[in-house]
């Protein structure tokens, strides 16, 4: 589920330092960054098997959809901290959801034959994906400014709201019986 949208997610995540930098967190962005980012992980990583993949990415998506509508209506308008907010409550959405349980999801989706080659195959993608997004951020930053960019990723976050609804997804069927 994460292939289709969450590229967008990792080229936010590596833009998110310096966005809290001009928010006036300092040098210290990237560290409270990487710890909350541990701290949701580990979260979800703890809860996955109490209350499922499914429940987490729903969710992981609400929270980060929230949080994009609010930064794409309110970036540049509202205080710094609620802006740090919002941002955080993106990464933790992310992290506490799709960061995690899709590289689970990946592992166990494939027939034991082929699961080397597609796990692999899905990685490669994933970081294509992901370095075309990254190159194309700062181009889209600057021709519609911060504001609709959250907007198209709060677009590709509601896409990805109704992947997770799919039921195919959740069958227990694997791609060789689909």
């Amino acid at each position: 589920p994460r292939r289709v949208s969450a590229p967008a997610t990792q080229s936010l995540l590596s833009y998110v330092a310096s966005i809290l930098q001009d928010a006036g967190i300092g040098d210290s962005a990237s560290i409270l960054v990487a710890s909350f980012k541990v701290i949701a992980t580990l979260i979800a990583a703890s809860t996955v098997e109490r209350f499922g993949r499914k429940k987490l990415l729903y969710f992981g998506s609400s929270l980060m959809l929230g949080a994009l509508v609010a930064l794409a209506v309110s970036f540049g308008s509202s205080s710094r901290g609620f802006a740090v907010v919002l941002l955080l409550a993106y990464i933790g959405g992310y992290q506490f959801s799709f960061g995690p349980i899709t590289m689970l999801m990946v592992s166990e989706v494939f027939p034991l034959h082929i699961r080397g080659q597609a796990v692999a195959a899905a990685a490669q993608t994933n970081f294509l994906l992901n370095a075309t997004i990254q190159f194309a951020v700062p181009v889209l930053e600057r021709s519609i400014g911060l504001n609709g960019l959250f907007s198209i990723f709060a677009v590709t976050t509601t896409c990805r709201y109704g992947l997770t609804a799919s039921p195919i997804l959740y069958l227990g069927l694997r791609f060789s019986h689909i």
